[in-house]
């Protein structure tokens, strides 16, 4: 959706950018860290697949043949993206907002 498109035109353009999202790993605080793994732990087994389950799409796009490169796939099938996930002003204000509201919890954990 709007967040992969995002992420993809940020960090594939050029890899060696020293931009915030780029070295946002590199910030990431532990406090943060702790929230974020609680939270995942919790919900992991309403909405996650396993590991082998989240893996074979990414297999199948990988290896099969007919898989056009840069689609959106699901459960091993090209989906079409909404017109939301192709929006690119809205994916553009979404992703600063996201660095903006990061910077800020960053910055608050120091």
């Amino acid at each position: 959706g709007v967040v992969a498109t995002q992420l993809f035109r940020e960090l594939l353009p050029s890899q060696t950018s020293t931009s915030t999202s780029s070295s946002i790993a590199d910030d990431y605080s532990g406090s943060s860290r702790s929230f974020l793994d609680a939270l995942v732990s919790s919900s992991s087994s309403l909405i996650l697949k396993s590991p082998e389950e989240g893996a074979r799409t990414l297999i199948y796009a990988a290896v099969a043949p007919q898989v056009v490169s840069g689609s959106y796939m699901v459960d091993c099938e090209q989906q079409q993206v909404s017109p939301a996930g192709r929006d690119y002003q809205s994916a553009q204000k979404l992703w600063d907002l996201s660095t903006q509201l990061l910077d800020e919890k960053l910055a608050a954990a120091e």
